[in-house]
């Protein structure tokens, strides 16, 4: 078989730099579902989403409870969250929540 060259004048490009992947399922893609889920099933589906191998997530958004009751528990699931030197967290936090006292674990 041939090997199949670029068309005359594309570059071609290598990646060498690494991508980040945020997974944001735990808060965008629970804050959207009719249901609650409980704080315990979102803590041991973060412990999946670590075990399968995402080390970048979000799993949370410090918003009104009235707004968004599917984050009612954001401070409750944070101290629950999975914990190792090479996971890293963030939260959406919206301009107007940003006088709150958030807690200081996980989120770096």
């Amino acid at each position: 078989m041939a090997h199949l060259q670029p068309p005359f004048g594309t570059t071609v490009f290598t990646m060498t730099d690494q991508a980040i992947i945020n997974e944001v399922g735990l808060r965008d893609g629970l804050q959207n579902q009719p249901v609650t889920v409980d704080t315990a099933t979102k803590a041991k589906l973060a412990q999946l989403l670590v075990d399968a191998g995402m080390r970048y997530l979000e799993p949370v958004s410090f918003v009104s409870p009235k707004a968004i009751p599917q984050m009612a528990d954001a401070a409750a699931l944070t101290p629950l969250l999975p914990q190792g030197n090479d996971l890293h967290y963030t939260a959406l936090i919206p301009v107007s929540y940003t006088h709150l006292t958030l807690p200081t674990t996980p989120y770096v």
